[in-house]
């Protein structure tokens, strides 16, 4: 009785000890895969950030070109206005000078 109980206990041990791998085995392989998983979404993340930082440069160059394109702009636009005002005073001189006569 002893022997078959060594004999059953050495068994449920043996069948504990393999079951025991098994768990082990899954729990590395789930852990392998969720760490692929992982990897996957942090490499995803890493070129959305690349394409995010490329599309902010080109932003920015194109926003630097705009803000030079505007102040060429204002200054044209000065210049306009500086000959405008000096159309409208000779306009006034002659007119007062053919008004005086």
């Amino acid at each position: 009785k002893q022997w078959y109980q060594r004999r059953v206990r050495g068994s449920n041990d043996l069948d504990l000890e393999s079951e025991l791998r098994k768990v082990r085995q899954e729990l590395v392989e789930s852990a392998a895969q969720k760490a692929a998983e992982d990897k996957t979404t942090v490499d995803r993340a890493r070129e959305e950030l690349e394409r995010t930082r490329a599309e902010h440069t080109s932003l920015a160059i194109e926003m630097e070109r705009m803000r030079a394109e505007r102040s060429h702009m204002n200054e044209v636009l000065g210049q306009y206005k500086t000959q405008i005002n000096e159309i409208e005073h000779d306009k006034r001189s002659r007119y007062n000078e053919l008004v005086e006569v």
